[in-house]
């Protein structure tokens, strides 16, 4: 009986995800992920490729309509941040987050602070004109500098996750698995440990096997010469003492470039 089952179409998550918003208690192991922005996740490779997605395509923003806004809307003034992003929250609110929008494209801009959560859970906008097949409705992006995106993973354990940042530490702090173990006891990544683990092992073992057939005296590359000058030479060489010559002059430089190399190693990490 398999203690882990490759579920194939399904992804889970094995690292927390850092500067979350509303989920800092949130554990993250074991959720099985759907989507991210809008892009389906079902193959751990999409993971990857659903995050490049949302770095090289236009932010997206989300419907709500004139009236919801002025009643959520909770910002006292905007302001211009350093990083040359305008903000209109407070810094200690976890929560809300300062979005723009306005009912003309590229005229007449607004900003409003709103929790974040309600504004994700409504239908996604690319222009004001997306949300026109509503009454009065407006397309909400929210503001933040560069290389910051608003990011909602949907995934089968709750809520979904927000996440305000850079997309590239999703993509260097998360790491996802397509097994999920049967018995809880059972670390969630011990799939890819042992993964890990047999791929040092295959490396290390063609290593040392790569370092044995070198002709160097005390190796196995020494008898492996032997035998092919021996059943190459024989003929073009009948003596045997004229081979045995060739044979110790080739394993002679092997042996120095060998421990030439060594020494070279030893001296480039101990110095």
């Amino acid at each position: 009986m398999h203690s882990f089952t490759n579920i194939g179409s399904h992804v889970y998550s094995i690292a927390s995800i850092p500067q979350c918003m509303e989920i800092e208690d949130w554990d993250m192991d074991g959720f099985k992920l759907l989507n991210m922005n809008g892009c389906s996740i079902n193959y751990v490779e999409d993971w990857a490729t659903c995050i490049r997605e949302v770095i090289h395509q236009p932010t997206k923003g989300y419907c709500m309509s004139a009236e919801e806004i002025q009643n959520l809307n909770s910002a006292k003034s905007v302001v211009k941040a350093p990083d040359g992003s305008m903000q209109c929250c407070s810094n200690t609110s976890l929560s809300d987050l300062c979005f723009l929008y306005s009912s003309k494209e590229l005229s007449d801009k607004k900003y409003a602070c709103i929790a974040a959560r309600p504004v994700t859970d409504r239908l996604s906008c690319k222009t004001y004109r997306d949300c026109l097949v509503f009454r009065d409705m407006r397309c909400l992006y929210p503001s933040l500098p560069n290389n910051t995106h608003l990011i909602r993973v949907v995934h089968d354990s709750g809520p979904a996750l927000l996440y305000v940042g850079d997309p590239y530490l999703l993509l260097y702090t998360v790491t996802v698995s397509g097994y999920v173990p049967k018995y809880s006891f059972l670390p969630v990544n011990l799939p890819s440990m042992i993964e890990m683990l047999c791929k040092y092992m295959i490396s290390l073992s063609g290593a040392l096997a790569m370092l044995n057939s070198v002709p160097c005296y005390a190796l196995d590359g020494q008898w492996i010469l032997t035998a092919f000058i021996e059943h190459v030479f024989q003929k073009s060489i009948p003596k045997m003492e004229d081979r045995h010559f060739i044979t110790n002059c080739i394993l002679l430089f092997g042996t120095l470039l060998l421990v030439a190399n060594i020494v070279l190693a030893m001296w480039t990490f101990f110095r």
